[in-house]
């Protein structure tokens, strides 16, 4: 019996070591798997995975060459396909690219940790998200890029504009607003985000998840209370950035 544990031993361990040299960049040796999240280390899901973590390094490095798009896509046909991937994207040493590119918010909701028990969203841990770095962005206008961006961080937020200037020429973006953020409900339930700075009233955006036709993933987004009225969707905010290299 003793010399069969031995053995067993020995073969456990070249099974981890043979994964480990197969591609230890995106995290093949993590190969401790269990019954309900096997499909997280073998299979169609597990190679999503690895190509998001490929992708959102090339992401990094490469200008439009890559878009946040096509991570997203990946990582979520990967989530879809077998959500135990949730939990290795959020802790794997080797998904550190990824999480850069999907962000704090992305990373939690995969993980299944910014649901509420009786529903809708958990506002303490989105405000948990919100806290590491999160940053939204409203759809890119022509080769431009996006026309306003916001920044939370450690209980505050900061808005930049983009300012375009002689036709397009000249583009700068500019700080117009900082303050502090906090949580409401609105009537329906819904999770709100409440902006007080000093330059302008307290305001209300309604936290949503949707759809996203482009990327096929999911998208946490941000709408004025009261509801978009901008047809260009400019005063919609949105957890991906849809960059000049998508126009």
């Amino acid at each position: 019996m003793k010399s069969f544990a031995l053995f067993a031993a020995a073969l456990s361990l070249s099974a981890l070591v043979g994964c480990q040299a197969e591609d230890e960049s995106t995290g093949s040796e993590e190969s401790n798997q269990t019954e309900t999240a096997s499909c997280a280390y073998s299979g169609e899901a597990n190679a999503l995975y690895k190509q998001a973590v490929e992708q959102a390094k090339r992401y990094e490095t490469s200008t439009c060459e890559v878009l946040q798009a096509d991570v997203w896509g990946l990582a979520q046909e990967a989530v879809d396909a077998c959500p135990a991937l949730g939990n290795l994207i959020a802790t794997s040493q080797w998904a550190g690219a990824l999480r850069e590119v999907l962000g704090p918010l992305q990373v939690a909701h995969y993980a299944g940790q910014l649901q509420s028990k009786t529903g809708g969203f958990d506002a303490a841990m989105v405000g948990i998200a919100l806290d590491e770095g999160q940053t939204f962005w409203s759809p890119g206008l022509g080769a431009y890029g996006s026309w306003q961006i916001m920044h939370f961080a450690g209980g505050a937020f900061e808005t930049e504009t983009l300012v375009t200037e002689d036709e397009g020429e000249t583009i700068e973006r500019r700080v117009t607003d900082t303050g502090s953020f906090s949580f409401a409900t609105a009537e329906d339930g819904a999770l709100l985000v409440r902006i007080e700075s000093s330059s302008q009233p307290a305001r209300d955006l309604r936290f949503e998840l949707v759809d996203d036709e482009y990327s096929g993933a999911d998208l946490f987004r941000l709408t004025p209370a009261d509801g978009a009225t901008d047809p260009n969707r400019q005063d919609q905010l949105f957890s991906m950035h849809m960059s000049e290299c998508d126009a």
